[in-house]
């Protein structure tokens, strides 16, 4: 899809992508309002007992760190789970996590719930529970052993201290020595007190570790605190996130809808389509009747009656042809009303102009100017010895004048089809300086060929936003099929956004009086004008 649509695309539905961007951050932010709060409490525990060490072994590290991972996947479980629902007379427990602290041997246990001194306790049970299934809880070791480990520390404890009094005294003896006999057999003595010393410090170590657990151990480094404030960091993301899906989808929709829509609606759409240039383009007139479409007693504003001229101009530069035809693909999409104020613009210039009224099965010309319907064109073809141009009636513009369709008893395709119509129209171009002839749409009906053969141009007229491409190419087709000289294509009733009207409003505009340049002055003008 190329930037140009895409752009025209997001001109077109921007009312829809702010609204949905909208609603999906009002969404989003009423949800987050009727979650309820909820509190986070983290306790912390710590397997095995490396850092207590002055030098820790990378072996002792890395079990610490298998051990970690080991105990959180416990953590998970039952077992845990049932312990700490028991102790703390709980039927369930609020959602938790555990996970370890990357490269530590640190365990996090987080719970999440909407009371915070729940949430606390629960964190540091499940720590206990924790710790109660490792080899440091207290229990794990009979009575009598955990006596004999006891007593043997002690003793080991006092030798060790023993043993260094005995170097200490040595070492003091050792200095008043003279005899080489005596400081040699002291120097043996003093390093078999050495390395007892050092038995017994490796030994009084191993029982400790046994006593408190070693590597296969478990402490709480910080126990979980009743938190303060609900957790709420996330909630001006989600509100966003949720605003961004919305704008996401309706952004999606809209090229969706674009991508589906097959209608004609800008110029470059009419020149990726049809094989025809672009004449101009009109912007949709609201009307409160029939004779509010034209520009006549100046309804419609000074800048569309700019837009009819620039659209006559180009007819003019692709041929100037005296005798035009003026037709749609199908109903309904403007060719009258593009018939009628042409001719108004013609007559304005002082050239005196006929409109035709072609279309003998639904004839609208003679309704946008307050006329009757009365004798017409249906009349010039089949009765002779009238001129056609007795047909011709007047209007309230000066060197305006009209040929209703008249009244048709018969087939319109037959009347139009007979040369009496190419007599009638080379009458009408030797009284007038211009002669406009409205018609059937191309597709509802043959009777639009057959004046176009007869015309020495044609304009196509197309709905913005309402004739399908397949339609208006399927239309110049069957026109090109009877050699019709098509002069291009005239676009109707286009969004006042369309960047050739906004030319039209900033030339208009920047030429009126200054106190006409506001929307208030334009709004007294118009209302002034009718």
């Amino acid at each position: 899809m190329e930037f140009s649509r895409v752009a025209s695309t997001l001109r077109r539905w921007w009312w829809l992508i702010v609204l949905s961007t909208l609603l999906g951050i009002a969404a989003g932010y009423v949800a987050q309002q009727r979650l309820p709060a909820v509190y986070n409490a983290t306790s912390t525990v710590m397997v095995g007992r490396a850092i207590e060490n002055p030098n820790p072994t990378n072996t002792e590290i890395s079990l610490g760190q298998q051990l970690a991972l080991t105990y959180g996947e416990i953590a998970r479980r039952r077992p845990v789970q049932e312990a700490a629902k028991a102790a703390l007379g709980l039927n369930g427990l609020p959602e938790y996590s555990v996970f370890q602290v990357p490269n530590t041997q640190l365990l996090e246990i987080r719970v999440s719930d909407g009371n915070p001194q729940r949430a606390q306790a629960v964190a540091n049970e499940l720590a206990r529970q924790l710790i109660a299934l490792s080899p440091s809880a207290e229990g794990n070791l009979t009575t009598d052993r955990r006596q004999f480990l006891e007593d043997q520390v002690t003793e080991l404890e006092l030798n060790i201290e023993d043993t260094k009094d005995r170097i200490a005294g040595l070492n003091t003896d050792l200095a008043t020595m003279y005899s080489a006999r005596e400081i040699a057999a002291a120097d043996e003595q003093l390093a078999a007190l050495e390395r007892k010393l050092r038995d017994y410090q490796a030994t009084y170590a191993s029982l400790l570790s046994s006593l408190k657990g070693g590597v296969n151990s478990l402490e709480v480094v910080e126990w979980a605190e009743a938190p303060r404030t609900p957790v709420g960091g996330g909630a001006a993301r989600s509100i966003l996130v949720v605003g961004a899906i919305g704008f996401l989808l309706s952004l999606g929709t809209a090229l969706l809808l674009d991508y589906m829509d097959d209608t004609l609606k800008t110029p470059d759409d009419i020149t990726r389509s049809l094989a025809a240039p672009v004449l101009g383009g009109v912007m949709r007139i609201q009307r409160a009747s029939e004779k509010d479409k034209t520009i006549a007693g100046q309804k419609l504003q000074a800048m569309d009656n700019e837009a009819y001229r620039l659209l006559l101009a180009r007819i003019e530069h692709e041929g100037n042809p005296q005798v035009l035809m003026v037709t749609s693909a199908s109903p309904a999409e403007g060719k009258s009303t593009t018939v009628a104020n042409l001719g108004l613009i013609i007559a304005q210039e002082g050239k005196r102009v006929a409109l035709v009224d072609a279309d003998m099965r639904h004839p609208e010309l003679h309704k946008l100017f307050g006329l009757s319907a009365g004798a017409g064109l249906s009349d010039a073809l089949t009765a002779g010895g009238r001129a056609a141009a007795s047909y011709l009636r007047t209007t309230s513009q000066a060197n305006l004048l009209i040929m209703t369709a008249g009244v048709t008893s018969g087939n319109p395709a037959v009347l139009l089809k007979s040369e009496r119509l190419a007599e009638v129209l080379a009458e009408l171009a030797q009284d007038a300086d211009v002669v406009l002839v409205d018609t059937t749409p191309v597709l509802a009906v043959t009777d639009a060929l057959a004046v176009a053969s007869r015309v020495q141009g044609v304009v196509l007229v197309v709905d913005a936003g309402r004739t399908r491409r397949k339609l208006a190419a399927e239309a110049l087709h069957l026109l090109a099929s009877v050699d019709a000289k098509v002069l291009g294509v005239a676009l109707n009733r286009i969004s006042p956004q369309a960047s050739m009207y906004h030319q039209y409003a900033y030339y208009y505009t920047a030429s009126q009086p200054a106190e006409n340049r506001s929307w208030m002055g334009r709004m007294k003008a118009r209302l002034a004008s009718r």
